[in-house]
């Protein structure tokens, strides 16, 4: 499944994974720091696909939760002077049990 996320909707949005997705990410603002909460819907095992903009430390995404009903949290930064059109860096806290 493919899903957008508008930042014009707020810097802190919530995801349910209801199957495997790819995401693209609009309207960041230079400097911005943005939080996505991705949560496992009551299947879990749903893998996400980023945005190249999307830079991680070491150049590798993280592994996300897969188990049923986890949350991983990620945070990105919009910086317009990194690359052409610019880029997130990105980092991610993962495997949340919410209560």
């Amino acid at each position: 499944a493919a899903k957008t996320i508008d930042w014009h909707d707020g810097n802190t949005q919530l995801l349910t994974l209801t199957a495997n997705c790819t995401l693209t990410l609009i309207h960041p603002q230079d400097g911005f720091r943005y939080i996505l909460f991705l949560k496992q819907d009551g299947t879990g095992s749903r893998t996400v696909t980023w945005p190249a903009a999307v830079k991680w430390s070491a150049g590798t995404a993280p592994t996300l939760s897969t188990v049923a009903g986890k949350v991983d949290l990620v945070t990105l930064v919009w910086l317009s002077e990194l690359g052409a059109a610019g880029n997130y860096l990105a980092a991610a806290n993962t495997d949340y049990t919410p209560a």
